[in-house]
């Protein structure tokens, strides 16, 4: 994630959907959803932040190939959100 934040920036996709567009400077482009179904990843990482909230910390998952990752946090998250909206 270190890495990744130093070498990206982000910005709206520019569609209705709450959706952050991730620029790399190695041309590497990453979209990610923030809000679905009622549920809103903003309570874990700001919008376009590349900061966690207080009480929550990004783990990746050992020698996985895709750099599988999860979020938790000190204080109730829906999972869905942990997973995917973060």
């Amino acid at each position: 994630w270190e890495a990744f934040r130093e070498s990206c920036c982000c910005t709206e996709t520019g569609n209705d959907l709450m959706e952050e567009k991730w620029i790399c400077a190695n041309g590497k482009v990453v979209e990610r959803l923030r809000k679905e179904d009622g549920l809103d990843g903003l309570q874990v990482r700001g919008f376009c932040s590349r900061d966690f909230a207080p009480g929550c910390k990004l783990h990746f998952v050992p020698q996985s190939a895709e750099g599988l990752a999860n979020v938790t946090c000190n204080f109730t998250v829906p999972d869905v959100v942990l997973d995917r909206l973060w």
